[in-house]
């Protein structure tokens, strides 16, 4: 069990760094929708924090759950600043894009709030 304990922590995070930093080649320069590029950032974030919510339940059940949960979006977060911020700094492929950082930010806190809510609905199901 400890193996796996932040098992979807660290794929989605894997997944979200590769995503951010791979070069896509032959790509639509014609989205499907304006702005579709920023609801994948925040599909991403919400998936992200969701994640980290989830890992860290037991210990949002036991404690103050909204230091955990600040956390949690702070994390994600910070890692939308530094992705934003590597794409800008070091690559020439990819951009980085405050509005981009902004759509990571809803994602995460979208993301913490749903969590929350299901991680508190099923605790309060488990404990009757």
């Amino acid at each position: 069990m400890a193996k796996t304990k932040y098992l979807a922590s660290v794929a989605i995070t894997a997944a979200v760094l590769l995503l951010s930093f791979i070069k896509i080649k032959g790509g639509s320069e014609y989205p499907l929708f304006p702005h579709a590029d920023k609801c994948v950032h925040a599909i991403m974030y919400f998936a992200l924090t969701a994640a980290f919510c989830y890992d860290s339940r037991e210990k949002m059940r036991r404690h103050k759950y909204k230091s955990y949960l600040l956390a949690c979006i702070l994390t994600a977060s910070a890692i939308g600043i530094i992705t934003e911020l590597g794409q800008e700094y070091l690559t020439d492929y990819r951009s980085g894009d405050i509005y981009d950082f902004l759509a990571d930010a809803a994602g995460s806190i979208l993301g913490a709030v749903t969590a929350t809510y299901i991680i508190r609905r099923n605790y309060k199901t488990t404990k009757n």
